[in-house]
């Protein structure tokens, strides 16, 4: 591919961001010699070493306005992300650009990476449904907070281009698809259309290049984004979700991907298929890891809505699930897919109708063992038999050199022992999952969210990492009063960083 080389429009305001931290002042500072550049830490935005967690609100009132959005940041440490310091970002913080609108959802999407090689990761923000351009509405806009010694702080940058099609930016995801060792961004540039805009990045929120792709026709519509090295060549590949929207009889929902290339990725993608067929493996969400420890990051596809459609169903697809398929030198393979649901021996629960298992699933390494494992959302489990009440459960699925297993799978619910809080209905408990490393002892803590939790409120539970996994000892919670974010219809959990 031949990238056009463009540099997009943008707004700079030099400001500290508003946080429950003292914010240094802003540096405009040129990009550093990148031969003397420190390689940043994933979701490391302070550079201590240890990881950071970003939880979004994108439904939080800002002052009086309501729904404009909110993220909170809580910040790794030898005793984890909970008890440590914590910063809240809006589009009304000081140094944000633009400001707070009804509606708007700042924090939908998150990204994070080092977007400007000065060793700090930094933190990308979408607000899908801002208007920036009076003749257009609903474009959508990216902000980016600057990570440094003392956290995220200093100028918030828009990331602005030429948009006609809305909710630009509501999917997001960042890595090097190109190998130049700079992060790249991936977003959709409207409901069908991806773009890539290569870093580095100014800090007057300019890319290196933008390029945008058609990924299919007028009728196909990309529903989620996801980054990785499937092929082990040491660039990051593009993964998507995409589904036809003028066949509600079919089930149309397949994933594609795009290699990482010198140029960037570029084309319609490539279906990922099983044995060569021509059918796709369809689904909701998706996340990469290496959970066979074989060198290769492999693709694990969360489907989790119900199958409608008159052709016979998938796989173990009552009540949603998960199907693992291997990287290799080759990329997916596919005649290799697992899929694990909740009737799979050795997982807890039953699979039910509804159930939505798979929900934000993400992967990491619970327990050590350098196999990537898997989370997996159930927020629609009922806890008590009464239909639709949407208690919500969470489901961790072990790694091994054969794939994930249901052999020492763990469940987690706020009715088990130990787990602060009492389930109820509509809490959708492990709507949203992560797995991130926040205390730095080579296991990732299991994160997640509720954002039915309080009526809407949210909120967020903790479990620590052992040798044997996730455990219920000791466990946490955490809503948007806690980080100052006013908690009525907040959705405190709805999103942690990609």
């Amino acid at each position: 591919m031949t990238s056009q080389r463009s540099i997009l429009g943008c707004t700079l305001v030099a400001a500290a961001a508003a946080s429950l931290l003292t914010a240094p002042a802003a540096s405009a500072a040129p990009l550093t010699d990148p031969a003397s550049v420190s390689v940043a830490r994933p979701d490391d935005f302070d550079g201590d070493g240890y990881r950071d967690v970003v939880v979004a609100a994108p439904d939080a009132q800002v002052g009086q306005v309501r729904a404009a959005g909110q993220i909170a940041v809580h910040y790794g440490s030898a005793s984890g992300a909970v008890t440590t310091r914590r910063q809240t970002f809006h589009q009304d913080s000081p140094g944000v650009p633009d400001q707070a609108e009804e509606g708007d959802r700042f924090g939908h999407a998150l990204a994070t990476g080092d977007l400007d090689r000065d060793g700090y990761t930094d933190l990308v923000v979408s607000t899908p449904l801002e208007d920036y351009q009076p003749q257009f509405e609903n474009q959508g806009m990216l902000t980016v907070v600057w990570g440094g010694s003392q956290g995220l702080a200093g100028a918030a940058t828009v990331l602005e281009g030429p948009i006609r099609e809305g909710q630009n930016g509501t999917l997001l995801t960042a890595g090097d698809y190109d190998g130049d060792g700079d992060t790249d961004l991936a977003l959709n540039h409207s409901h069908k259309d991806l773009r890539i805009l290569s870093g580095p990045f100014g800090r007057d929120g300019s890319a290196a290049a933008s390029n945008t792709f058609i990924t299919g026709g007028f009728y196909q519509r990309v529903s989620h984004l996801a980054t990785g090295d499937i092929n082990g060549d040491g660039r990051d590949d593009l993964f998507s979700v995409r589904r036809l929207t003028d066949m509600p009889q079919r089930d149309t929902r397949g994933t594609v991907y795009w290699l990482g290339a010198p140029g960037g990725p570029s084309g319609p993608g490539t279906p990922v298929l099983a044995n060569q067929e021509t059918t796709s493996f369809g689904g909701d969400e998706l996340a990469l890891g290496d959970v066979d420890k074989d060198g290769y990051d492999d693709l694990v596809i969360a489907r989790y809505d119900e199958y409608t459609g008159t052709e016979p169903p998938p796989p173990a697809a009552l009540g949603g699930k998960v199907t693992w398929i291997p990287g290799s030198a080759q990329g997916p393979k596919g005649d290799l897919a697992q899929h694990i649901n909740q009737d799979t021996p050795g997982v807890p629960g039953a699979a039910e109708a509804d159930d939505a298992f798979g929900s934000g699933v993400a992967v990491g390494d619970i327990d050590g063992d350098g196999y990537a494992d898997i989370s997996a959302g159930v927020p629609s489990e009922e806890l008590n038999g009464t239909a639709g009440t949407d208690h919500g459960a969470v489901v961790t699925l072990r790694g091994g050199p054969t794939g994930p297993t249901g052999t020492g799978a763990q469940s987690f619910n706020q009715n088990t022992a130990g787990v602060p809080g009492a389930a109820e209905a509509g809490d959708a408990f492990g709507r949203t999952t992560a797995l991130i490393d926040t205390d730095g002892d080579g296991r990732s803590e299991l994160f997640a969210g509720a954002p039915g939790e309080n009526v809407n409120s949210g909120a967020v539970w903790s479990f620590d990492a052992t040798p044997s996994g996730p455990t219920a000892q000791g466990s946490v919670s955490f809503g948007p009063a806690a980080t100052g974010i006013h908690p009525d219809g907040a959705a405190f959990g709805s999103a942690f960083q990609d």
